[in-house]
């Protein structure tokens, strides 16, 4: 079941805290990245302002699992190890890229393939050329992206 909101994507996160395996969306680690701050930002103000930094500290504490979980999954969705982590810079490069559309190492793409191909009117709006769109999604069919009947389906909307 796919989340529904921003809050869900968080909580699926928190959730899958200790895997270190498998793959993260985009949405998934953003969400995660937006109410970690959000919350922890909450609970610093909260703990300046009673002179204590201890529920900041359990705070940080309960989050770090789930932190580098999520980012060692967003990494696998690139296809890249989880050891980029180590190097910030370059992860936020790759925090932003889009996922591997195709099995990877690390498991199937979460992303629905029909979120990968715009559809045609877009395609036409931006000057595409329609064969090549349609080169590209025989490579997502080949690669098991796409099953035969989608690929007609769009190969037919183009044409």
């Amino acid at each position: 079941m796919q989340p529904n909101n921003g809050f869900d994507w968080f909580l699926l996160a928190i959730k899958r805290y200790a895997e270190f395996q498998g793959r993260s969306r985009r949405r998934e680690f953003w969400y995660f990245m937006l109410f970690h701050t959000i919350v922890s930002t909450f609970v610093s103000a909260i703990s300046v302002g009673i002179g204590n930094r201890l529920p900041s500290g359990i705070l940080s504490l309960a989050l770090i699992f789930p932190y580098f979980a999520v980012c060692v999954r967003r990494l696998h969705d690139t296809n890249r190890s989880g050891w980029w982590t180590l190097l910030p810079i370059a992860n936020i490069i790759f925090w932003a890229q889009d996922s591997d559309p195709s099995a990877n190492r690390f498991g199937r793409c979460p992303k629905p393939a029909s979120e990968f191909v715009g559809n045609a009117s877009m395609g036409r709006a931006t000057g595409f050329d329609n064969l090549e769109q349609i080169e590209k999604l025989a490579v997502l069919r080949d690669k098991g992206v796409l099953t035969e009947a989608e690929f007609q389906m769009k190969k037919a909307a183009l044409l």
